[in-house]
Formats: C-alpha cells, sequence, structure tokens
C-alpha cells in the first residue's frame, strides 16, 4: 500500500493506492487479475470527512478472455464547481435518476478481447457505487441502495 498525504488551506487529504495487479485463482481453475484505482479521502482537518475512489478499476478474466473496466469520479467534466454551481446549479438528475455533480459516479465497460479480433463492448454500466448501477442491457439495476434484503 502506497499512502500520500496533501495539505491544502484548511483541510488535508489523503491518496490510498495498492500498486500492482493481484491474481485470484478459483478452485475451477478460472484466474482473474486486477489493478485496483485509488481510495482519496478529503477533509481530515474538518468535521466531514469524505471517501471517494478515483482513477481506475480493471478485473480481467483470464480464462474467458474479458476485461472490466470501471472508471471512477466518470462525471467530472460536468460537474459544477465555484461559480458555475451558483449559475448553473448542482442538483441535475441523469435519466437513470442519479444526481450528475457527485464524485461517485461510475462507468463500467465489459470488453470481450481476442487475438484475431477487434475488442467488443459487451456491455456498459453506469451510475453511482453509492446509490444504484445498472447495465445498459437490463431492466433493473444491478444494484439499488433501496434493495431490501431479507
Amino acid at each position: 500500500m502506497e499512502y500520500v498525504v496533501k495539505f491544502y488551506m484548511s483541510s488535508a487529504q489523503v491518496g490510498v493506492t495498492m500498486p500492482g495487479k493481484m491474481t485470484l485463482e478459483l478452485p475451477d481453475g478460472t484466474k482473474y487479475s486486477m489493478q485496483s484505482g485509488e481510495c482519496l479521502i478529503e477533509g481530515l482537518m474538518n468535521k466531514q470527512k469524505i471517501l471517494n475512489i478515483v482513477n481506475e478499476l480493471e478485473v480481467r478474466d483470464l480464462t474467458n478472455n474479458i476485461v472490466a473496466r470501471t472508471a471512477f469520479d466518470a462525471g467530472k467534466e460536468k460537474r459544477n464547481t465555484g461559480l458555475t454551481r451558483f449559475f448553473k446549479g448542482a442538483d441535475k438528475v441523469n435519466k437513470d435518476g442519479v444526481y450528475e455533480n457527485r464524485k461517485d459516479l461510475l462507468k463500467t465497460e465489459i470488453i470481450q478481447l481476442s487475438e484475431d479480433q477487434d475488442p467488443e463492448l459487451l456491455d456498459t454500466a453506469t451510475g453511482s457505487y453509492l446509490e444504484k448501477v445498472k447495465f445498459d442491457n437490463d431492466e433493473e439495476p444491478m444494484w439499488t441502495i433501496n434493495e431490501k434484503v431479507y
């Protein structure tokens, strides 16, 4: 693990990464490898601390040649900050009912790799890892915070 501490005017943030690849082999012989993103803890000197996952997480199914790439903070290009937030507002909702002005948004692409053909995009998921994640090819969300647990 690697820790990076940054101090700004009245707050501090810590970035936590686990450089390198992790590999998992299941009893049936299926193998997976993973490269993780970075966790960023903001506001260490404030009352409110915020944990966000940033950058990209990649999970590879080495047996079936499939890769899942998840980009965290997927809405950063659309995020309203400073005066823009004042004039345009911060509470826009996307087509899936998720607020766009957040750091917990993600986008996942499931890709079939091939040695003799171009990679094929199998599915895409979008949403918030704190609220709801939905794949494009599915009617219902894969996960939602409002899901009943029995």
